[in-house]
């Protein structure tokens, strides 16, 4: 190994250094980063080494650091597999290269007419809006080993990606799952066929963040749609629509969702302006469908499910759908009223609430009976807390409680330092 890192090289000619390489035939790697080499000089390199008979090793050059912006689509497209890019991902900006540089990699392809090494490509942060999803479709063509494509914040659009995909499909290029990462995108044009068909590509580190594609209420009701009438299944386990404004969909087209993510364990839709009739409709589309919902799968902090009613509301708390280790009541701005529907659900229906710990506090109960709130403990008997504090509660309504307690046989528990 040979590390000329830092040392400024710009006064030195492509042929001098092809010398270097020629009288080093054991030299397996030559570190060149930060250098102030320029694309001009990297060209005599490569000619003079087929003029000299030098082989250069795949891996063998350093060049992180060098303006490369002038470099030649043929020079450039020799050079790839030539430098330390095949374990670590091949960062486009580390070389100040820009579109014009993967266009002209691209169209050198028919020159060269050999295929790139790299498995990992980041074009993280480049302005790729004028590019034609048929050069990106063909850059994947001549990548057979790429793995991951970083294109995060390179202002792509719906309609890019589009033509990216149906190219790939003409050309036959299998696309990997995971293979893209597109976060940073403004994707809000996109159909819900493209759409379909690129969540199982992109790359959304276990969690695919709605609102990293700039996607909207009516994105996803594209997907669905597309998802009910083709029958196929989307493989994300982790999806969140947090903020998302979902006040305007159905309930039933939330549950196709369900049903096209099978491999779906947690759907975040905190503050996404649902209300509990929606939920409502989730839970019995759900139902119809045959869709069992996994404990801990929804998150809806954040929404107003104030009109829900006692079943429903009943049926969420069993599922433990709010996901977290204490059920707070004011989370999902709930009523005492609330309170009291899921408590007669309870006593009509005789099932078990399955919370350990529940926070009502803040809550007016200054209306509730003694009684109910018994009700409540004998059909929570897993419960370990129950915060009741700065609740408008009276003696006579914790006497009720209490004794209402000993006529159930409702055993209260010792708080411990742990509970």
């Amino acid at each position: 190994m040979l590390s000329f890192s830092g040392i400024n090289l710009s006064s030195i000619e492509g042929s001098k250094l092809a010398c270097l390489l020629k009288f080093c035939p054991q030299l397996k790697y030559l570190d060149m980063s930060n250098c102030h080499l320029s694309g001009s000089i990297i060209k005599d390199l490569l000619n003079e080494c087929d003029k000299i008979n030098v082989v250069l090793k795949p891996g063998m050059l350093g060049l992180k650091g060098n303006n490369l912006s002038d470099i030649d689509g043929v020079t450039l497209f020799r050079l790839v597999n030539v430098m330390d890019c095949y374990y670590w991902p091949f960062q486009w900006c580390d070389y100040s290269l820009s579109v014009d540089n993967l266009k002209n990699l691209v169209d050198a392809y028919d020159e060269q007419c050999k295929e790139l090494t790299w498995t990992r490509l980041s074009l993280s942060g480049i302005n790729l809006s004028s590019i034609e999803g048929s050069k990106l479709a063909c850059l994947l063509k001549f990548s057979p080993q790429l793995q991951h494509l970083d294109m995060s914040n390179c202002h792509l659009s719906g309609s890019v990606i589009k033509d990216l995909l149906n190219e790939c499909d003409k050309n036959n290029v299998v696309l990997k799952p995971g293979m893209f990462d597109l976060r940073g995108n403004n994707l809000s044009e996109i159909d819900g066929v493209t759409l379909f068909g690129l969540v199982n590509l992109i790359y959304n580190n276990y969690t695919f963040e709605w609102w990293y594609y700039i996607l909207s209420v009516d994105n996803l009701k594209s997907l669905v749609d597309e998802c009910d009438e083709d029958g196929r299944t989307l493989t994300w386990k982790k999806l969140n629509l947090s903020l998302i404004n979902l006040s305007s969909i159905k309930g039933s087209q939330l549950a196709i969702l369900l049903k096209c993510s099978p491999e779906l364990k947690h759907l975040d839709m905190s503050n996404c302006h649902l209300s509990g009739s929606i939920i409502k409709d989730v839970l019995n589309e759900c139902n119809k469908k045959y869709v069992v919902l996994k404990p801990g799968l929804l998150d809806l902090k954040g929404n107003n499910l104030s009109d829900i009613d006692g079943v429903t509301l009943f049926r969420l708390v069993d599922l433990n759908c709010m996901n977290c280790f204490t059920f707070k009541w004011n989370y999902y701005s709930l009523s005492v009223d609330n309170l009291k529907g899921l408590i007669d659900t309870c006593y009509e229906h005789g099932g078990m609430l399955k919370w350990e710990r529940l926070d009502l506090s803040g809550l007016n109960l200054s209306s509730i009976e003694g009684s109910k709130l018994a009700c409540l403990l004998k059909f929570s008997p897993e419960l370990k807390h129950l915060d009741m504090s700065n609740c408008h509660l009276s003696g006579s309504i914790i006497k009720d409680l209490l004794n209402e307690c000993d006529k159930n046989n409702v055993v209260l528990k010792i708080k411990t330092r742990n509970a």
